[in-house]
């Protein structure tokens, strides 16, 4: 899931950053919406945060100090620089920014960053396949990005990479259905999970892989697969 945080002390720059966000991201990706109202109240929260909106003037810490927190924390949070004043962005970029909005934030600025923001949390995303066998334990770190699809074997599965080969792993396919990112894979068949990024054809009861691999597509799921389709090819 992705999770996002806007971070102001205006109420009406909250409710409107939200409205925004809420527009662009619709139903086709799980998301988590957070608002903090000051930067003390931001980097109290402990769990990881993907995307934060961040206001630079704000009561009890600053923009740039709670930007310097969570780097501290996790390097991998892509903060949003919200200002009214253009000239402090060389500051914003010395504790990493990954952009700055102006205010007043126009809406499609904001989708804009958004989406590219997005884009960089999935293509810097890792996750690790157990392809232990017997006493013998092997772990290997894989791209989400690289990962074409994956097919339920068993009670494991076998991951299709783009560089890494085919990956045996022990988890079943349910774990890399709740582990991998929504707006980029779906799961099209009881039995395959498919990235979006690589589906080069769609017809109605299959998906072409790049590379020539056919997956089942379930009736019950075309519709909604499509629209996932549709949301991915505008994201990117």
């Amino acid at each position: 899931m992705l999770r996002i945080a806007i971070c102001d002390d205006n109420e009406h720059v909250c409710v409107q950053m939200k409205e925004f966000c809420a527009s662009f991201l619709g139903d086709s990706i799980n998301y988590e919406l957070l608002i903090f109202n000051d930067g003390l109240q931001l980097t109290n929260y402990e769990q990881h945060l993907d995307i934060v909106f961040l206001d630079i003037e704000m009561p009890f810490l600053d923009g740039f100090k709670a930007a310097e927190d969570l780097n501290k924390r996790n390097r991998d949070t892509r903060i949003i620089f919200l200002t009214n004043y253009s000239e402090m962005m060389q500051k914003a970029f010395k504790v990493k920014a990954f952009r700055y909005l102006v205010k007043p934030v126009n809406e499609e600025d904001l989708k804009e960053s958004l989406a590219e923001a997005i884009k960089d949390v999935y293509s810097n995303t890792k996750v690790i396949v157990d392809c232990s066998e017997a006493e013998v334990k092997t772990e290997i770190i894989v791209y989400e990005k690289d990962i074409m699809y994956i097919e339920a074997i068993g009670d494991g599965s076998v991951i299709y990479t783009v560089d890494q080969g085919n990956l045996i792993s022990r988890k079943p396919l349910k774990y890399w259905e709740e582990k991998l990112a929504d707006a980029l894979f779906f799961q099209t068949h009881k039995s395959f999970i498919v990235s979006l990024a690589y589906v080069t054809s769609v017809r109605k009861n299959s998906v072409t892989i790049l590379g020539g691999a056919e997956v089942p597509l379930a009736k019950r799921k075309a519709a909604i697969f499509n629209d996932y389709v549709a949301a991915y090819i505008k994201s990117i």
